[in-house]
């Protein structure tokens, strides 16, 4: 049961996660600038899943 909600958690933040990553990679800086809006957005997306 643990196992299960750790895994569907996992999953929602992938979700969450997966756009934010695609545009970096579009962007290939290898140390790229730190958004602090985009970060926080981020973040409450994920709580709001939790």
């Amino acid at each position: 049961m643990t196992m299960n909600l750790a895994r569907l958690g996992l999953e929602r933040a992938r979700r969450v996660i997966r756009p934010w990553m695609a545009i970096d990679e579009v962007e290939s800086d290898p140390q790229p600038e730190v958004d602090d809006e985009r970060l926080e957005r981020m973040y409450r997306d994920l709580n709001r899943d939790a």
